[in-house]
């Protein structure tokens, strides 16, 4: 995610990459100023920088799997 981050931030004179950056500035302004609820919902060993850190941090609550789901052959991360 960092990747696409710094890709877009290299890329603003882009239209659609300004038109992309300027839809995820409206979308997390909505966020922070929405009445409602909102909650993350995070996989384990998902590891959260840049666009989707901030969504996580707009959220009024985060959960994340202790453990790992049934079908899922990718190790637990370290704790």
């Amino acid at each position: 995610m960092a990747a696409y981050d710094e890709f877009l931030l290299a890329h603003r004179d882009d239209w659609l990459v300004n038109e992309t950056i300027g839809f995820y500035k409206r979308t997390v302004k909505r966020l922070d100023t929405t009445s409602r609820s909102l909650f993350a919902l995070i996989e384990p060993g998902s590891c959260f920088v840049g666009a989707l850190a901030e969504i996580a941090f707009a959220a009024d609550r985060s959960f994340m799997l202790e453990g790992q789901f049934e079908e899922d052959d990718a190790p637990l991360p370290p704790r």
